[in-house]
């Protein structure tokens, strides 16, 4: 049996302490469980990445060098708190499907020898109608965001051929963050099963006692002795992620630098000094302190965390510096218990005073702080 994210609405009260989540616990859905196939994708599927084009033959994808749900995941395009995505798998089965709810159990195909893997799961993914996902196509077009997808699929190479695109082609889902549930890790799929095989994208019924293989909470155990080497020549990987212009990124840092000015005065904030997204200075009592923020887009906060902790220690730190007195990852992911457990043993452990803010960009607030995270917003 999947669990469903309770969709209630994040509350713009912020969120403090060292062991605080603003997720909801997860509750039942009777709707529908299928698995369901994307393309694969190494920036986690919040822009594409060239990879899948190579990988797969006589496929849209192939085609066209790139999918159009390798936007899946970029939360930087919401409307009234729902993002909308497409998925192929949904596509054809679109007449029977439109206006309904089901489960989605989202697994992708990786560079061979590898297996396929489960990525993510969507509880209670909301499929549109055709009048729906042509609003969904006018607000893109309106808001821009059709000329940035298009300006990131030719930075590819191909052409830009999604300012044109048909609604439906566009969008057929809608879901909050708060119904997705990612894999980190990928959890590879059984060995036999028959998503190895398939070489089309469609829905696919999951077998019952296979679903706890699916479920982002599947613990992969090491595994010790002989093992088959990894392959010492050379191949290709995907292009550094930090090269790439993240535009959502930007989003985000631009409001929490307004939202930061009119809390604190334009004195008190700098932005981009020392390569530093963000510096506020404040007083907590009688101490004047120092906050870095590092905003990071990835899917989770663990990812998020990952990807700033080494940068916000060199810009603090490095060589023998102590530049800030608190060091903020600031994302759109909504938190998990385990990410303030985390932060709070870090904190514990190493004395580090480090912090999350979840920052909504479309409403410009900061919705969560957990961890060591500066002043109170």
């Amino acid at each position: 049996m999947w669990l469903r994210i309770n969709l209630r609405r994040v509350t713009t009260k912020q969120i403090a302490g060292p062991c605080v989540s603003q997720r909801s616990e997860p509750t039942l859905t009777n709707s529908p469980t299928k698995l369901c196939r994307i393309c694969w994708n190494t920036h986690r599927w919040r822009r594409p990445t060239g990879e899948a084009a190579l990988l797969e033959i006589n496929s849209s994808v192939a085609e066209h060098g790139f999918g159009h749900e390798e936007w899946l995941f970029n939360f930087g395009y919401l409307i009234d708190g729902k993002h909308y995505a497409f998925l192929q798998p949904v596509g054809k089965a679109y007449a029977k499907l439109q206006d309904q709810k089901v489960n989605l159990i989202l697994y992708a195909v990786p560079p061979p020898p590898a297996r396929p893997v489960i990525v993510a799961r969507i509880d209670g993914c909301e499929v549109i109608t055709p009048s729906e996902a042509q609003k969904v196509w006018a607000i893109y077009k309106r808001r821009g965001w059709l000329s940035e997808m298009s300006d990131q699929v030719e930075e590819l190479g191909y052409k830009r051929e999604l300012e044109n695109v048909k609604p439906r082609n566009l969008s057929n889902v809608r879901f909050s963050l708060a119904q997705v549930k990612f894999c980190d890790p990928h959890v590879p799929v059984p060995r036999q099963h028959k998503t190895k095989s398939l070489r089309r994208y469609q829905l696919i019924n999951p077998k019952a006692p296979e679903s706890s293989l699916w479920s982002p909470e599947s613990k992969l155990e090491p595994v010790f002795g002989d093992r088959k080497r990894k392959s010492e020549s050379a191949r290709t990987r995907a292009a550094c992620e930090g090269t790439v212009y993240d535009p959502v990124h930007d989003r985000i840092q631009n409001r929490l630098d307004k939202l930061l000015r009119l809390r604190f005065g334009s004195a008190a904030v700098s932005c981009e000094s020392r390569h530093v997204d963000l510096t506020l200075r404040y007083s907590s009592g009688t101490r004047h302190e120092v906050a870095f923020f590092d905003v990071k887009t990835e899917p989770t906060v663990k990812l998020c965390i990952r990807a700033a902790v080494g940068q916000l220690l060199e810009y603090s730190y490095y060589p023998s510096e102590e530049r800030a007195t608190n060091l903020i990852v600031v994302g759109w992911a909504l938190s998990e218990p385990e990410d303030a457990q985390y932060l709070h043993h870090l904190s514990e452990k190493f004395a580090l005073p480090l912090g999350y803010w979840r920052f909504d960009a479309e409403a410009r607030i900061v919705t969560e702080q957990i961890g060591l995270a500066g002043p109170n917003m």
